[in-house]
């Protein structure tokens, strides 16, 4: 998966990150790098990223937090990430049509 993310959005963690953001109520930078293996100033530049593209929004801070949690805003951008990660991981289980080649 992550040659494939590399290739696609430039960055070997992306869509493995985007997988998890779609399954997680919120998040945190240090716990993207915990389910990913990135490191944290990877987690944080995405962020920023996906903060720029009105992707994700911060969460205001409860009273003794400490850590800043973020949370996704409605895109398919999240369905398409988790099955085309599905279809990486089990491409036999997939229903997508291939195109045939040309000659």
């Amino acid at each position: 998966m992550r040659p494939l993310s590399k290739a696609v959005f430039n960055g070997a963690f992306v869509l493995e990150a985007l997988v998890a953001i779609a399954q997680l109520d919120r998040f945190y930078g240090g716990q993207l790098c915990e389910l990913t293996g990135c490191e944290g100033s990877y987690a944080s530049a995405l962020i920023k990223k996906l903060l720029d593209a009105d992707l994700i929004e911060a969460l205001p801070r409860e009273e003794g937090q400490s850590r800043k949690y973020f949370r996704r805003r409605p895109s398919p951008l999240w369905h398409l990430a988790i099955e085309w990660a599905d279809s990486i991981v089990n491409p036999q289980e997939t229903g997508v049509a291939r195109l045939s080649t040309r000659k």
